[in-house]
């Protein structure tokens, strides 16, 4: 009995470090390319950008903790982390960081929520 409880307990403190390793998003597929906006609804109010807003509102997250940022025509580079406890990924520039909460994250859509001026926003991106 004795060999098995040292058994479980070894079993356990191998795979632990493992299991805690795991992200809640897959972070190859965040990092698979070009992520283009599509809309934000902003204080419930939805706005859609038009087909060529892919020319001017983008991201893109690097393997190596890189981001790039469009915005309707202004380029950004800084870092990105993914924090698991939250769900989120903290973005940040010169300009300063935002935590983002990954709602939704498939092959072809990325939807973000963050709260800047008091209100939850919300930025849909699509490849």
């Amino acid at each position: 009995m004795k060999s098995i409880i040292i058994l479980f307990s070894l079993l356990i403190s191998i795979t632990s470090p493992f299991k805690d390793q795991e992200p809640n998003i897959d972070l190859d597929l965040l990092c698979s390319g070009k992520w283009n906006m599509a809309y934000v609804i902003m204080q419930n109010e939805r706005m859609d950008l038009p087909s060529e807003g892919d020319q001017i509102s983008w991201m893109i997250f690097h393997k190596d903790g890189k981001h790039e940022v469009m915005s309707f025509g202004r380029k950004f580079v800084g870092s990105w982390e993914y924090l698991k406890e939250s769900n989120e990924i903290r973005m940040t520039d010169p300009g300063g960081s935002v935590d983002q909460k990954v709602k939704k994250l498939t092959k072809t859509e990325l939807i973000f929520m963050y709260n800047l001026g008091g209100s939850d926003d919300i930025i849909g991106l699509k490849k």
